[in-house]
C-alpha cells in the first residue's frame, strides 16, 4: 500500500503513476524506465558475463569498503533525482563506486571524483532514439553510452554544481537540460571520451550477480521491482532492512553489495537515488550506506529478467595531471 504521504514523496522523485489503485493502493510507477526494448540489439551485442580464474573464499563483498577508504572513512553521499532520470542516477552511483574499487583495491593512480552522470544520461537517451528534452532511458543504452561517450569529472567549474542538502541533487531543470544528448557540447565530449568503461555485460540471474559483486563489479539494475513499504522492516540476525517486492516501479537503481546472510541466504544491497533518508536508517549490521535496502536472491532473479548490467575497467580521472583552472 502506498500511503498518501509516500505518494506525494514518490512524485517528488519524478515518479509518474502508470496505474493508480483505490486510495493509492497497488500503484504502478515509472521513474524513467519503461522496460527493456524488445530484441534489444545493444544488449545482444555485449559479451556474455564470465569470470575467469579462481576467487578467494568470502561470505560478503561490499563495495562501500573501498568508498569509505576513498572518502576519509565517510560514506559517499546518496544521489537524489527530481525527474524521471533514474537510469542516469543509477549509472552514476555505480561508476562512482567502481572508481573507488579500482583506486583503493586495484591501486590505479587516479582520483575518485564524483561523476557528472548527466552527460552520459543524455547521450544514452540519444542512443535509445529519444530526441529532445525528456525523461527516461534504457539500461542497455546507458551501458553503451558509458562505453562510447564516457563520463565527466564533476569538478569542472563550467558544469552545473549539485545541491548537497539532502543528498546529491542537480534539480529538475538541470536534469531536463542535459537530457537532450544531441545538444551536449563537443568540448565536454572530448574530455568524457577519455573516461570510459571498457567492459559491460548483461547479468542474467542472481548467481551471475553474486559472481560480479564477489569480484567487486557494481551493477545497474533497471526493472519493475518495487516495494510499497519505503522503510523496509528489519529481518534476521544480524538484522538487515529487507525490502519485499510488493509494488511495481519502472526504475533503475544500482547494486553495490552481496552478503551470504547466516539466516536469510544470499542478499543484495540496492542503492537508490532518492536521498539518504527515504528508506530509513540502515540497520547497521554491515555498515551499509544510507539510501538503500537489501533484497533476496529471488528478487535479484526478478530484476535480472529486465536489465541488470555489470561494469569493470574504468578509465578514470588521472591524479594531478591537469587543472580545470588553467
Amino acid at each position: 500500500m502506498i500511503s498518501h504521504d509516500n505518494y506525494e514523496l514518490m512524485r517528488s522523485f519524478g515518479g509518474q503513476v502508470l496505474y493508480r489503485g483505490h486510495n493509492h493502493d497497488d500503484s504502478h510507477w515509472n521513474f524513467g524506465y519503461s522496460g527493456a526494448p524488445d530484441n534489444d540489439p545493444i544488449a545482444a551485442a555485449m559479451p556474455a558475463f564470465e569470470i575467469v580464474g579462481k576467487e578467494e573464499p568470502k561470505d560478503h563483498a561490499f563495495l562501500w569498503d573501498f568508498s569509505l577508504k576513498a572518502n576519509g572513512g565517510k560514506h559517499f553521499l546518496t544521489f537524489r533525482q527530481e525527474s524521471g532520470s533514474c537510469v542516469g542516477n543509477g549509472l552514476g552511483q555505480a561508476i562512482w563506486y567502481l572508481q573507488a574499487v579500482e583506486v583503493c583495491r586495484n591501486g590505479d593512480a587516479e582520483e575518485v571524483i564524483l561523476p557528472f552522470w548527466l552527460l552520459t544520461y543524455g547521450k544514452s537517451r540519444e542512443i535509445a532514439g529519444m530526441r529532445g528534452q525528456g525523461e527516461g532511458s534504457f539500461g542497455s543504452a546507458a551501458a553503451e553510452a558509458m562505453k562510447r561517450e564516457g563520463i565527466l569529472p564533476s569538478n569542472d567549474p563550467s558544469l552545473p554544481q549539485p545541491d548537497l542538502k539532502d543528498g546529491i541533487c542537480y534539480g529538475y531543470k538541470t536534469e531536463m537540460q542535459w537530457s537532450d544528448g544531441a545538444k551536449i557540447s563537443n568540448k565536454y565530449l572530448e574530455v568524457s571520451r577519455k573516461h570510459i568503461v571498457k567492459t559491460a555485460a548483461k547479468i542474467k540471474n542472481s548467481e551471475e550477480a553474486k559472481a560480479a559483486l564477489r569480484n567487486y563489479y557494481p551493477l545497474t539494475c533497471a526493472s519493475m521491482f518495487g516495494t510499497a513499504n519505503l522503510v523496509p522492516p528489519t529481518k534476521g540476525t544480524p538484522p538487515v532492512r529487507l525490502a519485499p517486492r510488493t509494488d511495481s516501479w519502472g526504475h533503475q537503481m544500482c547494486c553495490i553489495g552481496w552478503l551470504a546472510h547466516p539466516e536469510l541466504g544470499d542478499l543484495f544491497f540496492i542503492l537508490n537515488s532518492w536521498g539518504p533518508d527515504v528508506h530509513g536508517k540502515p540497520a547497521g549490521s554491515y555498515n551499509e550506506p544510507p539510501g538503500g535496502f537489501w533484497i533476496t536472491a529471488k528478487d535479484m532473479d526478478f530484476m535480472a529478467r529486465d536489465e541488470v548490467f555489470a561494469f569493470s575497467q574504468f578509465d578514470g580521472f588521472p591524479a594531478q595531471t591537469f587543472s580545470w583552472l588553467i
